[in-house]
């Protein structure tokens, strides 16, 4: 995620590239069609946001940072490795909560799970995602969306009478 991808005015990320590197190079591709989306954001996100970039102005290496325009790099400016995030920030964190252990990229599940049991329209969710069709996010996350049968139920009846 760069910078240049959030619109504080209209509290939007712009989701267009993935990032890639090696131990040389940092290099962004083009997301799939699908993948290619902005999602709005809302007001405690963008305060963390804006709270983390004046962090970020104090802890770099001013000598030796060189300014990828990266919301989460270290104090040098170079993408964060994986592996530090999962060691140094999330297991501790995993440890100190008591929380079940789970992967970074289980976040993602993790974060679209709590949207539709708190009734997030599944199409809503799907386009979050970046998932190609809404059929992907049917096919992954029907076992937490809630029973509509009774509902069902209750709306014939209303028809009905």
């Amino acid at each position: 995620m760069r910078w240049k991808d959030i619109d504080f005015k209209h509290k939007r990320l712009s989701i267009k590239q993935v990032m890639s590197h090696d131990a040389r190079e940092m290099y962004f591709g083009a997301k799939t069609e699908a993948g290619n989306r902005s999602i709005d954001l809302g007001d405690k996100a963008l305060k963390v946001l804006k709270e983390h970039r004046v962090k970020l102005e104090k802890e770099k290496y001013a000598d030796i940072y060189k300014d990828r325009d990266l919301v989460f790099c270290t104090p040098h400016g170079t993408p964060v490795n994986p592996s530090n995030i999962r060691n140094r920030i999330m297991n501790p964190a995993i440890e100190e909560t008591g929380v079940t252990k789970i992967r970074f990229h289980d976040l993602r599940h993790t974060c679209a799970t709590i949207l539709l049991l708190n009734g997030s329209p599944v199409k809503a969710v799907s386009e979050r995602l970046g998932h190609k069709s809404i059929k992907v996010t049917l096919q992954t996350y029907a076992y937490v969306l809630p029973s509509t049968s009774l509902q069902i139920a209750d709306q014939m009846d209303g028809i009905l009478n």
